[in-house]
């Protein structure tokens, strides 16, 4: 029998019938509370509600952390979202169960994080990965009738796309607070336009120095693709001592990330981040105009042109000079 009683976050269900575990549920009106009582009041009448008596009994942290050991270990950002998942099974609706999840604790969830100055991108983030996991309990878990709440609020506006590009004597300055392999890795950076995993995953059988091309292995996008090597990069590369497969032995991704942000300290240069050398590398190789955009795309490995164009901030002072004067 279902019993429906008013809460402060809403209308709660609670149905007690012999044969299955008592089932709860949280709505925002009573007339959503009533219709889903009925619906599962019907079911276990027909004896099909036990498709659906899982989501009624696990947590949001339960599903957190199977998402986290059968899902994120296959992706390419399995340790950004590990951190995530982490921090996101603390948070007091973790402790909720999924049925009892609806779009009004999302909201106030979202609305939280925003007051406590999270940016919109992050609370983007979080909410992606509460939806994937709603989503993959339906679809794969069994939980044939779990809605997603995510699906029912309104999205923080994504931030406004970086345009940092570096300004006069910055390089000068950056590089010279870097030491070795860190100086060569930033310079090489700019001159191919890699990502720091990239490069990072560079091996001397990727590069060929005689035709000065590289392939880049494991991409983000999960293909392999092969990149020229401008005469300088090509010279980075040789100068590398040959110390294991790798072009820079022993470099890791973040180490790279917090050796430009206290270098950038230690100069005077502020809000450059590493990714935005990659803004500034594509954006040199547009304003070459020794490629045309699609040969950007092919050596920077950007799909759609939306997600190139993130990276393409041009200098209007360098097309000018490239127009005729008359």
């Amino acid at each position: 029998m279902a019993t429906i009683s008013k809460r402060k976050l809403g209308w709660r269900v609670q149905i007690r019938r012999r044969g299955y575990n008592p089932v709860s549920a949280t709505f925002d009106t009573k007339r959503e509370a009533e219709i889903w009582a009925a619906e599962v009041e019907a079911k276990m009448h027909r004896g099909k509600w036990q498709d659906a008596d899982e989501s009624s009994s696990t947590k949001l942290s339960e599903a957190l952390q199977r998402y986290l050991d059968e899902i994120t270990p296959s992706k390419k950002g399995a340790k950004q979202e590990t951190n995530r998942i982490k921090a996101l099974m603390k948070i007091p609706l973790a402790d909720w169960y999924l049925t009892e999840i609806r779009g009004k604790q999302i909201a106030d969830y979202r609305d939280a994080r925003a007051a406590a100055g999270k940016s919109p991108s992050t609370i983007r983030n979080d909410l992606t990965i509460i939806s994937q996991v709603f989503s993959t309990a339906a679809k794969e878990w069994g939980m044939y009738d779990l809605r997603n709440p995510v699906e029912n609020i309104k999205l923080p506006k994504q931030n406004k796309s970086r345009n940092r590009r570096l300004k006069k004597g910055e390089l000068d300055r950056l590089l010279a607070e870097l030491d070795k392999p860190y100086h060569d890795a930033v310079l090489l950076l700019l001159e191919t336009a890699m990502r720091r995993s990239e490069l990072c995953r560079l091996t001397w059988a990727d590069i060929n120095l005689y035709q000065r091309t590289a392939t880049l292995r494991d991409t983000k996008n999960g293909e392999d693709r092969s990149i020229p090597l401008t005469p300088a990069a090509a010279q980075l590369i040789a100068a590398q001592p040959q110390r294991s497969d790798t072009v820079f032995t022993d470099l890791k991704p973040d180490s790279l990330t917090h050796a430009m942000h206290d270098a950038c300290k230690r100069a005077g240069i502020t809000n450059l981040h590493l990714h935005d050398l990659r803004r500034e590398a594509t954006s040199r190789l547009v304003e070459s105009g020794l490629f045309q955009l699609a040969e950007v795309m092919r050596i920077t490995g950007h799909k759609t042109l939306a997600a190139f164009s993130i990276y393409m901030h041009i200098d209007a002072q360098a097309l000018a000079q490239r127009m005729p004067t008359e």
